[in-house]
């Protein structure tokens, strides 16, 4: 039977190169080759597809960086036929928000670029996605990470994670105060009823969006095997 592939990425020339490694295998069809903002107009491709590969990370994509997530949620969204496999693909193999986010929106698979980095290797990576067993997903996921990043955004307050200090917040005291307590209790940053810290807050924040201001010790420092996401 033929693998139909999806291939997401920011990247033209890294969606080119795997789409022609994939379609050079035997057994595999490269259905599409996007970006993120590509794949969320094009619903149809879901339900038709088998795998879909997933790059986590855009440096340009503005307040969120890693609109793979967005990609992953839509997919999961879309609920008319189909179940494709989601491999996401990423520099950021490392970051546990990450992880956490990709796995609250439902994908299945965590690879970083180099474990897929030559077509034997992707091939196999799309091929055992394939040949996974369907996930048993929940209705709904309890989430920490994403409910703290939308509220966030439905009030427009990214830019609030963009100064390098609490006082170069283009915003008021109050805000702040309001900030704090309302991501620092969606994301369960501090006992429920007291005010999370602030650099506790933004921590949080730009590590879950892909733009930490302070890099932690031991980021991108090893490679781990490819695994299921958690």
């Amino acid at each position: 039977m033929t693998t139909r592939v999806v291939i997401v990425d920011d990247d033209g020339w890294i969606r080119r190169g795997r789409a022609q490694a994939l379609g050079e295998v035997p057994g595999i069809q490269v259905a599409a080759a996007l970006s993120h903002q590509e794949a969320l107009s094009r619903p149809d491709l879901w339900p038709v597809s088998d795998v879909v590969l997933v790059d986590a990370w855009d440096g340009r994509a503005g307040f969120d960086r890693f609109p793979g997530v967005g990609v992953v949620r839509a997919i999961r969204a879309h609920g008319s036929g189909g179940d494709p496999r989601v491999v996401v693909v990423t520099g950021h193999l490392v970051n546990d928000l990450l992880r956490l986010r990709m796995a609250e929106a439902g994908a299945d698979f965590f690879y970083s670029h180099e474990e897929v980095a030559d077509p034997e290797r992707l091939a196999a990576a799309v091929a055992s996605a394939a040949a996974a067993p369907p996930a048993v997903r929940p209705t709904t996921r309890p989430g920490a990470v994403e409910p703290a990043l939308d509220w966030i955004r439905t009030n427009g307050l990214e830019d609030a994670f963009s100064a390098t200090s609490q006082k170069a917040v283009p915003f008021s005291r109050r805000t702040i105060g309001h900030i704090r307590r309302e991501v620092g209790d969606r994301a369960g940053l501090a006992p429920r009823g007291q005010l999370s810290r602030w650099r506790a807050v933004v921590d949080f924040v730009n590590r879950a969006r892909g733009a930490e201001l302070r890099r932690p010790a031991g980021t991108d420092v090893g490679r781990p095997p490819p695994r299921p996401a958690p």
